[in-house]
């Protein structure tokens, strides 16, 4: 009886830390600026001017060297490009505008600020989930600053997109090493890989203000339908207010 009382009482102590253990909130996928988790929707952009698009499609070849195939990359660019304008027209979360043609010193603004937005970008898309940066998924700020606040007024637009897409697509002869590898081995078969972020920026703070990236072995940008499913998801999350802040909430405690 005494034994039982005991294991009761212990039981009673320790189950408020086994619940929280069990409801405890991961990190989500995507980073979302602190303004935004704060001050709601009225942060967010309804024109956005798509800034850059950077795609690499390449041949994995049996002997493990990633080739750039140029037709590839040219077709996988044209389907992400009609798969985000169809996201945007869709959607209604914002209107997305073509850059125009700028002025030969505007346009090295412009690639200047974009090449630093795109390592900016990938870096908050990488950041890794440790406890040791909560903080900075509780107020992520990543920033390039006002560089391209010039844009706001050339393109009436409140903030940029970019986009980075990278896609290793197996050649057949991989493919069939990798079949004969799996089958002597029990291993699993890798034929190749699709990997792409999106990030929008803030034109007047420089501010990202919404960050995602997303992976796929079974899809490829070469083909329109897998380009759309890919963008798809990659944005189902946006902006996704809610939920990173009751993270954010959740982290504050």
């Amino acid at each position: 009886m005494i034994k039982r009382r005991i294991i009761k009482s212990l039981v009673l102590c320790f189950l408020p830390v086994i619940l929280g253990a069990c409801a405890t909130i991961s990190a989500p996928q995507y980073r979302l600026n602190y303004r935004v988790v704060a001050q709601g929707k009225s942060v967010l952009p309804k024109r956005v001017v798509l800034l850059g698009m950077r795609v690499s499609v390449r041949r994995f070849t049996s002997g493990g060297v990633a080739e750039p195939v140029k037709e590839w990359e040219l077709n996988g660019k044209k389907n992400l490009q009609i798969a985000i304008d169809e996201y945007a027209r869709t959607n209604n979360e914002f209107q997305l505008i073509k850059l125009p043609t700028l002025l030969p010193h505007d346009q090295a603004r412009v690639d200047e600020s974009t090449a630093l937005l795109f390592r900016v970008s990938d870096a908050a898309v990488s950041m890794p989930q440790f406890s040791a940066w909560e903080s900075r998924f509780k107020k992520f700020d990543y920033t390039i600053g006002p560089s391209l606040s010039f844009l706001q007024q050339k393109t009436g637009a409140e903030a940029a997109l970019i986009v980075y897409g990278y896609d290793l697509v197996s050649s057949g002869g991989r493919v069939a090493s990798q079949i004969l590898m799996s089958g002597l081995f029990g291993s699993l078969p890798s034929f190749g890989r699709a990997y792409m972020y999106m990030a929008i920026v803030d034109l007047r703070t420089g501010d990202i203000l919404w960050a995602n990236n997303y992976s796929d072995r079974t899809n490829s940008f070469r083909k329109l339908y897998q380009a759309k499913l890919m963008v798809s998801h990659l944005m189902k999350s946006y902006p996704g207010i809610d939920a990173y802040a009751k993270y954010v909430k959740a982290k504050s405690r």
